[in-house]
C-alpha cells in the first residue's frame, strides 16, 4: 500500500480553495477516487450549509504526488465534473458529455 498526498482545488464561488488529504492506494487511480468521493462530500456539506440559496462548489482540479513522484494534474469537467478529461489537441474534452476546455 503506498501513501499519496491529495490536494483538492476546488472554487465556491469566492475563490480557489485548497483541500489536502493522505489516501492508502496501490494505484494513483484508486487514489483518485478516493479523492473525488471527498471532493463528492465537501460538495454536500457547501449545500447544505445555506439550504436556501445553495451554491455549488465546483471541482477545479485534483493534484496527486506519491512519494518523490511528479505532481500529477486531472482537471475536471466545469459541467458535470467528470474527472476524466481527455486531450483533444492542446485542450480537453469530457467523454461523459462533450464540453471542452475552451478550444473548437
Amino acid at each position: 500500500m503506498k501513501t499519496w498526498h491529495c490536494i483538492i482545488k476546488v472554487d465556491d464561488g469566492d475563490g480557489t480553495q485548497q483541500h489536502e488529504i493522505s489516501v492508502e492506494a496501490n494505484i494513483k487511480a484508486a487514489a483518485h477516487e478516493v479523492a473525488f468521493a471527498h471532493y463528492m462530500e465537501l460538495a454536500d456539506e457547501a449545500v447544505m450549509k445555506t439550504p436556501e440559496s445553495p451554491r455549488p462548489l465546483v471541482l477545479i482540479g485534483i493534484d496527486l504526488a506519491q512519494g518523490k513522484d511528479a505532481t500529477a494534474y486531472t482537471a475536471a469537467c466545469g459541467n458535470c465534473g467528470n474527472p476524466h478529461l481527455q486531450r483533444s489537441g492542446t485542450c480537453h474534452v469530457c467523454p461523459s458529455c462533450g464540453t471542452t476546455t475552451g478550444c473548437s
